[in-house]
């Protein structure tokens, strides 16, 4: 019984591993370079750097909103 198990693994786990890549991985990687550029939509992207980062991180707003989810990740753990 072991060897049919072994046999028959990827047959299984393939449409899982193809539907996480799918659903996850794609969005993820994607969502990282999109964060590195400047964009309306996604086919007209202008790659920027880390100027977005900059730009959020000396933001007081943004910097506050950090500092408090910070502090409730904290206490909620």
């Amino acid at each position: 019984m072991d060897k049919s198990i072994k046999r028959y693994f990827m047959l299984f786990a393939f449409p899982t591993l193809l539907a996480f890549t799918v659903a996850f991985l794609v969005p993820f990687f994607m969502g990282i370079y999109l964060s590195f550029t400047k964009f309306t939509t996604v086919n007209d992207a202008t790659w920027v750097g880390l100027d977005n980062y900059v730009k959020a991180f000396s933001n007081a707003d943004f910097q506050n909103a950090l500092w408090f989810t910070v502090k409730f990740a904290v206490v909620s753990v």
